[in-house]
């Protein structure tokens, strides 16, 4: 059975000097495949487009903007009814340099060590566990593809496609950089400065979604500008580790990338909800 996610808002930040023609954009959803859940279930979801909202006094143009569907495959410690017994277990492995992680889900607390793009990868590790005396199970997180019409000025649905592309080159590169911290690749030193980089562009697109492309009815706009602040204060939260310890560098990393895919999980559940409504 598929988890049920409740949409985590945070305050949008006040903003001044938004044209006043410029506030409303015309969201649909229309399309998705599956919510995220465990392996071998996968169900296909598709929403029909709702009713157009009324016109705006801009020239809009119409186009579609996409979040594609990926399989990130998690590490997985053990699973607990009791969330005290599923702290105890992950700091455990938190000392170790694993993330700790606890995903919750349909009343059970899943504790997960780290997060991969690659199924090879995490069998790999999967492997290297078990030949240390510690048997784990890999677990098959299912992000869904999100596909929405936007009926917006040129220069608004433009912005809203570089965040998009954003959201999904930023998931991306922040499991690539734990993987190098993992395969010692890459130093702390670089993985914070990439953290930084991302910190600063998650900010950027953040502040110009409040000025540029304002408020929708379905508040679709303040999902994806709360998304960018936890991409910004994850990121942040990363470059400001000590660099001299490499370990826990390396687990609050993988800590951070799976609170990050959880908040992108909650963002496109909310939104497809709105096809059901």
């Amino acid at each position: 059975m598929a988890r049920k996610l409740r949409y985590r808002r945070r305050s949008a930040r006040t903003s001044g000097g938004m044209a006043a023609g410029a506030a409303i954009l015309m969201i649909g959803v229309f399309a998705a495949v599956a919510l995220m859940q465990r392996a071998g279930g996968f169900i296909g979801k598709v929403i029909k487009p709702q009713e157009p909202l009324p016109t705006s006094a801009l020239e809009a143009v119409s186009d579609i903007v996409r979040l594609d569907a990926q399989d990130y495959y998690a590490i997985q410690f053990g699973v607990y009814e009791n969330k005290q017994a599923a702290e105890e277990k992950a700091l455990a492995y938190v000392e170790r340099g694993a993330a700790g992680y606890i995903w919750q889900e349909e009343g059970k607390c899943r504790v997960l060590a780290a997060v991969y793009t690659s199924l090879g990868d995490a069998q790999t590790i999967k492997e290297r566990l078990k030949s240390q005396g510690i048997d784990t199970y890999v677990l098959t997180i299912r992000q869904p593809a999100l596909e929405m019409r936007v009926s917006a000025s040129e220069t608004q649905r433009a912005l809203l496609g570089e965040i998009f592309a954003f959201l999904q080159r930023a998931v991306r590169e922040i499991g690539d950089i734990s993987m190098a911290l993992d395969k010692q690749t890459m130093s702390a030193q670089e993985a914070g400065e990439r953290m930084t980089s991302l910190c600063e562009e998650a900010n950027a697109y953040s502040r110009r979604t409040g000025t540029e492309l304002g408020d929708d009815s379905l508040g679709v706009i303040r999902g994806i500008r709360a998304l960018l602040d936890t991409i910004s204060e994850k990121c942040g939260d990363i470059s400001a580790q000590n660099l001299q310890e490499e370990l826990a560098m390396t687990a609050k990393i993988k800590y951070n990338y799976l609170e990050v895919l959880w908040n992108v999980g909650n963002f496109v559940d909310s939104v497809l909800s709105l096809g059901t409504a």
